[in-house]
């Protein structure tokens, strides 16, 4: 018997066998039992071949002619060439039993840039498998000018180019409600007015490029946008530029503290985000949450009824976010099908699983009732479908009169549309029995910054163990009859007591214990309260093992129990329910571990600590003085304006010691 190849079955398809008579016969292979064959292991085998008491031995050699061994992995086909902004391509091949290639997808590649021009090594890895290529990606090519492209899978829009986005440039237009990411490289340097207006599923904006300027009403209507990575060339985000975005509570700047501090920033919902300084991170439509939590709010439904659910994510350094059923991948639910269910909500690696109750009996779905077919008589035309807060619905209504002209009527009724409510509306205008639905957009109100209200959190300082008082104010204010605003703080800090100011003149609520983060407070008043001063006294504990530095108290628009609350519209109104269009100052707790300008370090600041100063500046040995006290002017060093700026404090001088 010659070789066997390995896989390949005993290739003896009969044997041969004699009967009582002497007379010879033919058995199949199946009909007999095979021992110690395995057509898998390369070598020499001892075969033994039974039927019934009869058996007989013999000796075959499998031999491995495979081009592969099982499992080899075989990258194939790389491009190595790349035009700006080109995905990368490769072909990876896994070898089964047979020596057989399966090309696989959900290999992994690192290091590629599409647009990052010049030569890359690139990694390509598949499970314990990787190779290492080296591509090139050219420079692009666009001299001036904007390039777009959509992934319609993940929702991102990349934009790139050179130049100014021009006031009104929106060429994605048709895809505004699926784009769900939008990044900008290349060269842009600006962003104008109206760019993104109504991408009502945005929820992230990443800039790459180096922009200088986000002009006002830039992304009008996004009012989704959680998060905005901003480039370290951003001198001026225009107010208004996130009007809308009531949802946006994160910035990602890819600069220092110092410079973003540069940074002209008149748009409202920029100065009240928590800021993250220099960012190097890829960011994804994905949130980068550390857990996940599912409350459940609904176990029962009926027929056609949506899971109702609370979903928040937590966020490393900055806490818990609000997460959408439409974020998640949800398996299991079927709201057609009664009976219990087992559902799974999943986002990113992270997953929950709850069980829920569909209850009642499939209806069919009643016959939809035919429309009046009235175009040849009614036409309704120049309808206006983008409105100011507070202004008039517009459109003109023709009939066709026996004459054979169009005449324009002004008895229509137009049904759906409230122009004091912001957002996307459909609007049906009717006349008789013939009517036509509009998709309208009314714009959210604003107040120029000089004249809006200010809430202002204050800067205090305080040693290491001790309490110390944060004061909210109000200045700037015309009336409200309504005020609702929250408080979040560095939670290094424990808030121990809340102290409202009672001449206010509104009745004051708060949250029901001190322990609910963000703490809310509000103020509400049937007529117009025209106070200004002092709100509240926020009492905060610095525990002793808190490291000395600065600790963030940020004041902000109330955002309700469920997350969903408009400032000017839920919260934050006149008697007349018109929006405040408040302005948001931060403030912050200082932690010292020493008392500025305590010398001596007796707890006390006096004279004594003058005397002190002096004797150092004039080149004393002095024992056991505190010298982080020393520098009263905050600058880092100890000099004689030190000196004098503590004697005029001591002296009763408005100077503020460090």
């Amino acid at each position: 018997m010659g070789g066997l190849v390995p896989g390949r079955v005993f290739y003896r398809r009969t044997t041969s066998g004699v009967t009582p008579e002497g007379s010879k016969i033919h058995l199949f292979i199946d009909e007999c039992s095979i021992e110690g064959f395995d057509s898998w292991t390369p070598g020499e085998q001892f075969v033994t071949i039974r039927y019934g008491d009869c058996e007989t031995t013999i000796t075959v050699r499998v031999i491995d002619d495979r081009p592969f061994e099982p499992g080899t992995i075989s990258v194939e086909n790389v491009k190595t060439e790349y035009e700006y902004g080109e995905d990368f391509y490769a072909e990876v091949y896994v070898y089964d039993d047979y020596g057989n290639p399966i090309q696989v997808d959900d290999f992994v590649v690192e290091g590629f840039d599409a647009w990052t021009p010049g030569e890359q090594v690139v990694t390509i890895i598949y499970n314990d498998y990787t190779a290492e290529f080296v591509v090139v990606v050219y420079e692009d090519e666009t001299e001036e000018g904007i390039n777009w492209r959509f992934d319609k899978e993940t929702g991102e829009l990349i934009i790139y180019g050179s130049g100014e986005i021009h006031d009104g440039y929106r060429p994605w237009t048709e895809y505004a409600e699926d784009i769900k990411m939008v990044t900008i490289r290349g060269n842009i340097n600006s962003i104008g007015s109206g760019t993104f207006v109504r991408c009502t599923n945005l929820t992230v904006v990443n800039i790459e490029a180096p922009v200088s300027m986000i002009k006002t009403n830039t992304f009008q209507g996004c009012q989704k946008i959680r998060r905005i990575y901003l480039p370290d060339t951003i001198n001026l985000i225009d107010i208004n530029a996130f009007v809308s975005s009531i949802q946006l509570r994160r910035v990602y700047y890819r600069g220092t503290a110092d410079e973003w501090d540069c940074v002209v920033r008149n748009d409202q919902r920029v100065q009240t985000a928590k800021v993250f300084y220099d960012y190097e991170g890829k960011p994804s439509i994905v949130e980068d949450i550390k857990d996940m939590t599912v409350m459940v709010k609904q176990t029962e439904y009926n027929i056609g009824e949506q899971l109702n659910l609370d979903i928040r994510g937590h966020i490393e350094d900055f806490g818990q976010i609000p997460l959408t059923i439409d974020e998640c991948i949800v398996e299991g639910f079927d709201n057609q099908c009664p009976g219990e269910q087992c559902v799974t909500i999943r986002y990113g690696e992270h997953c929950y699983v709850i069980t829920v109750m569909v209850m009642g009996e499939v209806e069919p779905d009643p016959e939809p009732d035919p429309e009046p077919d009235l175009k040849e008589t009614v036409s309704i035309q120049n309808v206006k479908l983008e409105y100011k807060y507070g202004e008039d619905f517009y459109a003109e209504v023709y009939v066709c009169g026996a004459d054979g002209n169009e005449y324009m009527v002004e008895d229509y009724v137009v049904e759906g549309f409230d122009s004091h409510k912001p957002g996307e509306q459909n609007v049906r205008v009717r006349y008789g029995d013939y009517f036509e639905i509009f998709t309208v957009w009314v714009n959210y109100p604003t107040v120029s910054p000089e004249d809006a209200p200010v809430v202002k959190v204050s800067t205090e300082k305080c040693l290491v163990g001790n309490t110390v008082d944060v004061v909210v104010s109000l200045s700037n204010n015309k009336g409200f009859a309504n005020l609702g605003l929250e408080i979040e703080y560095d939670r290094a800090l424990t808030l121990v007591s809340v102290t409202p100011n009672s001449t206010v003149g509104a009745t004051f609520t708060m949250a029901q214990t001190l322990d609910v983060y963000p703490y809310n407070i509000g103020w509400n008043s049937i007529l117009d309260t025209e106070y200004n001063g002092d709100l509240v006294t926020l009492t905060f504990e610095v525990p002793e093992d808190t490291q000395p530095g600065e600790y963030f108290v940020d004041v902000n628009f109330y955002r309700g129990r469920d997350g969903n609350y408009i400032d000017g519209i839920s919260v934050n109104y006149d008697e007349d329910e018109m929006p405040l269009g408040l302005r948001y100052e931060n403030g912050s707790v200082n932690v010292y571990d020493y008392i500025p300008g305590d010398i001596n370090g007796d707890e006390v600041v006096d004279n004594k600590d003058g005397t002190a100063m002096l004797r150092y500046l004039a080149g004393w040995d002095l024992d056991e003085i505190v010298v982080d006290a020393l520098d009263t002017d905050g600058d880092g060093t100890v000099t004689n304006k030190d000196g004098t700026r503590l004697l005029r404090y001591l002296a009763g001088w408005e100077v503020e010691i460090f």
